[in-house]
């Protein structure tokens, strides 16, 4: 099951809340999932996260990435992952991705990735960074990065990696979701999510957030259809 560090209370959703739609056909066998996430409450101002060092670059405060809702109620950053029998055997081929340092933050914040993938580690800013990576409470890897360095990790295990720096920049974290299998997805600004290629099957999405917690649903994927899942979360 993925974790997350420190989960606010109320990780479920009342089913009530969920909208599933009849499919809408596609062609081929394969189906596709997609919704919209959103926030189920009265959306907090945005966040700012204080910085305490390296001021003169950083600056005295950034955005804080952990909720970002649009003006519709939209989740940025919610991770949607498949699970079930019917995915074994589906494996593709290890793709990659990057985590950089911009601005004194990790970007992207949250991210996902298959077993295998490659994670490229880089620094765009002129200080010095760190990337240490924890899987629970396990240290999957701790490289420094000044700005000329480059390092590149295989994401070997499934689960939730949670990386911060510890060179007393405390605010910035990020999230990667290293799933045993190719279908997933990431929430984009305006809480939209869509995974294509699906065999049919009827599988548990499982929908993550780092302050918001997970909740899952059990969905049928038809045969060239595109069943859409629409999921409000609470705060």
């Amino acid at each position: 099951m993925l974790t997350a560090a420190s989960p606010a209370a109320g990780q479920a959703v009342n089913p009530a809340e969920s909208r599933v739609s009849a499919p809408h056909r596609l062609s081929g066998n394969a189906g596709t999932l997609a919704g919209t996430l959103r926030f189920g409450g009265s959306a907090p101002p945005p966040g700012v996260l204080r910085v305490y060092k390296e001021q003169a670059f950083c600056g005295s405060g950034v955005p804080d990435p952990s909720l970002v809702i649009d003006p519709a109620g939209g989740l940025k950053n919610v991770v949607v992952t498949l699970s079930g029998t019917g995915l074994q055997g589906h494996a593709r081929p290890p793709g990659a991705i990057q985590l950089d340092n911009v601005g004194c933050r990790f970007a992207p914040h949250v991210q996902a990735a298959q077993v295998g993938s490659t994670l490229l580690l880089l620094n765009s800013d002129p200080i010095l960074h760190d990337a240490h990576a924890r899987l629970g409470r396990r240290t999957v890897f701790n490289d420094g990065l000044p700005w000329w360095r480059r390092v590149k990790r295989t994401l070997s295990r499934p689960g939730l990696l949670k990386i911060i720096c510890e060179l007393h920049h405390a605010w910035m974290s990020a999230y990667i979701v290293v799933s045993p299998n190719p279908f997933f997805a990431v929430t984009d600004s305006r809480g939209r999510y869509a995974i294509e290629g699906i065999p049919p099957g009827t599988y548990e999405a499982r929908f993550w957030h780092e302050r918001l917690g997970e909740a899952s649903r059990r969905v049928v994927v038809e045969p060239g259809a595109e069943r859409r899942l629409d999921v409000l979360l609470p705060p």
